[in-house]
């Protein structure tokens, strides 16, 4: 399916789980795969960028990627090594509008972004969020919480969390393609937001049967029968409690999911999935879930 896959990691996170499930990923797919290393700025002033790392020191930062490749390799995968400075959403843009990944693997960067929010309007996002709003594939977050069972890339056990917007249904062409190869069981789910105007529980039950039929016909055309279910509640926890009593082992949504304005960019669910989450989460931006893109189409790449 995946043909070649990004990782990109910063000097403001460890990195490993990351690693381990980028690496896990490229080799279950026969993919190339490229490490990328961000040195993200080291302070500011006002709206001035005070320092970014010298040659030297990104020199060094190459040597200690190097050997994490080393230490951490799946015998048979290699990996080009790709450095950079900057501000982490921004390099790995670039790093993928130059390379034409077909999925980004981004980990827990404990506030990488910190400077950027500090110089800008943007609100406190989580980077992979960040950087999937405009991404040309799809984004899978590593959270800090997420369990190492989760981290090999067989994903048996995947949860589409949809919020029924036409804008979002390319997060189903993107779970077709993984529980195709995966042979996973799939789920769906929806959460209808609380509302005051909903008196009885009969007309609440109303809703909940609706979006479920919406539901089930949104995933007609995925390989294997998916379970459909649907609550009422605030998405971020309801999206996270589900994922948890079926241990979900990969979320899939859209980082515009249950926007409260459809023309706003604003990814706070997905932000707040991300923190807590014990599994990869599949982010699946704008860019990707309008068009509905066939990733396993785009020219092979092998390992290099």
């Amino acid at each position: 399916m995946f043909k070649l896959i990004l990782l990109a990691l910063s000097d403001r996170g460890d990195g490993k789980a990351a690693f381990q499930a980028a690496s896990s990923m490229a080799v279950r797919n026969n993919a190339g795969f490229t490490v990328l290393h961000v040195s993200t700025p080291l302070g500011h002033e006002g709206g001035c960028v005070l320092q970014l790392s010298n040659a030297e020191e990104i020199s060094a930062r190459r040597v200690e990627i190097e050997d994490m490749c080393r230490a951490m390799m799946p015998s048979g995968l290699t990996a080009d090594v790709m450095l950079s400075a900057g501000f982490l959403d921004v390099e790995i843009l670039k790093t993928c509008r130059l390379l034409e990944p077909d999925l980004l693997v981004v980990g827990e960067q404990s506030g990488a972004d910190k400077c950027r929010r500090e110089l800008t309007t943007m609100g406190a996002a989580d980077t992979a969020e960040l950087t999937a709003r405009t991404a040309p594939c799809p984004v899978m977050a590593i959270p800090a919480a997420a369990k190492p069972d989760t981290l090999s890339g067989a994903f048996q056990r995947i949860l589409i969390a949809s919020d029924l917007t036409p804008g979002t249904t390319g997060i189903f062409k993107v779970a077709e393609q993984i529980s195709a190869q995966e042979n996973a069981e799939l789920r769906a789910f929806h959460v209808l937001a609380a509302d005051e105007s909903v008196s009885d529980r009969t007309a609440l039950n109303c809703k909940i049967e609706k979006a479920k039929k919406q539901l089930t016909y949104l995933c007609r055309n995925l390989p294997v029968a998916c379970l459909t279910a649907a609550r009422e509640g605030e998405p971020a926890l309801e999206i996270l409690k589900y994922m948890r009593e079926h241990d979900v082992d990969l979320l899939i949504m859209a980082t515009h999911c249950y926007n409260a304005n459809p023309e706003e960019q604003n990814g706070a669910v997905a932000a707040a999935v991300i923190n807590r989450a014990r599994c990869p989460v599949m982010l699946v931006g704008p860019a990707v879930a309008t068009i509905n893109p066939d990733v396993s189409a785009r020219t092979p790449r092998g390992n290099k």
